[in-house]
């Protein structure tokens, strides 16, 4: 579709001023999620202007300032953490996307909004992916992209150790082990899951596991054997986390207990055992005598066995 298809029918209906409207960080545990309402002129189309996330940072910015210099007019409005928290994320894109229509210089009387309908007293249209198929949403979406993604660059000065000047807030992997290294921050969103789960990280248990087996979780085996002692075995529940702690290069992965069946005797676990489910190759572990020689009899009824579903954090 003609980026600039909405813009021509609106402007043909007999409207003048159109403002388009976006939103950025919507997805990110941390700093504010920040709209953008621009108003341009009519037929202005500046080549090259796209959803801001299909562009390279330094594209971004020369299409920004072509945008606003030649913009009718132009408000970008920032939403703090703490009322994400409060309002939900859904109700603090609107507010940021509305106070941003209601304070442009130049007032429109027609709004086209990316996915999002607003309490306004002007017509409006709700455009889903409007930043890539509104040429004007498309162009509050790079603006509003810019100036968060400077406003987290100066965040990460203050709050080093998170990578915010490269995720800009987003829950990268880096990013969300970091709030178990270091902590969760003032500008961490408390009730997004990543988040949350640090807080609770009093209820992380700690293991450390050989290559292989940590090589077979990082690449998505969903079941783990785990012998533990029978103190350690009863204080793992469902819904507790495990920080697992590869023996030779100290990566970690992080992981939720989704189930828990504990096993007590090599005969029970052997009957019950899926290869390729717990997490070994067909070859590996091909008969029950090589199997009883890998987990060893004696070993497992001194410390039990439990079988833990998990998934990946």
């Amino acid at each position: 579709m003609n980026s600039y298809e909405f813009e021509t029918k609106i402007y043909e209906e007999g409207y003048k001023y159109i403002a388009g409207c976006d939103e950025v960080g919507r997805g990110c545990i941390a700093g504010p999620v920040v709209a953008c309402a621009v108003i341009m002129p009519k037929d202005c189309i500046i080549k090259g202007v796209t959803d801001s996330k299909l562009l390279t940072d330094k594209k971004r910015r020369l299409l920004k300032d072509e945008i606003i210099s030649k913009a009718l007019a132009y408000e970008v409005t920032f939403i703090s953490h703490e009322e994400i928290d409060k309002i939900n994320i859904l109700e603090a894109s609107r507010k940021a996307m509305t106070e941003s229509v209601n304070n442009l210089k130049v007032k429109p009387d027609y709004v086209i909004a990316d996915a999002m309908n607003l309490p306004i007293d002007i017509p409006t249209m709700s455009i889903i992916k409007g930043d890539l198929r509104s040429h004007t949403i498309a162009c509050a979406s790079i603006i509003a992209k810019v100036i968060r993604d400077d406003y987290m660059v100066e965040l990460s000065k203050k709050y080093p150790g998170y990578d915010l000047e490269k995720n800009k807030g987003y829950p990268t992997p880096f990013h969300k082990q970091a709030l178990f290294i270091h902590g969760v921050t003032e500008i961490h969103r408390k009730t997004y899951e990543p988040v949350r789960l640090a807080l609770e990280k009093d209820q992380v248990h700690h293991m450390r596991l050989w290559p292989s087996p940590f090589k077979k979780i990082k690449s998505g085996t969903k079941t783990v054997e785990l012998r533990l002692n029978d103190e350690k075995r009863k204080i793992i529940v469902e819904n507790d986390l495990i920080e697992f702690e590869n023996i030779e290069t100290s990566e970690k992965l992080l992981v939720k207990v989704k189930k828990i069946k504990p096993y007590s005797n090599f005969n029970e676990l052997y009957l019950d055992y899926d290869k390729i489910a717990m997490g070994y190759d067909e070859d590996e572990i091909p008969n029950p005598s090589d199997m009883e020689t890998y987990y060893s009899k004696k070993d497992i009824k001194k410390y039990g066995c439990l079988a833990i579903e998990i998934n990946r954090i």
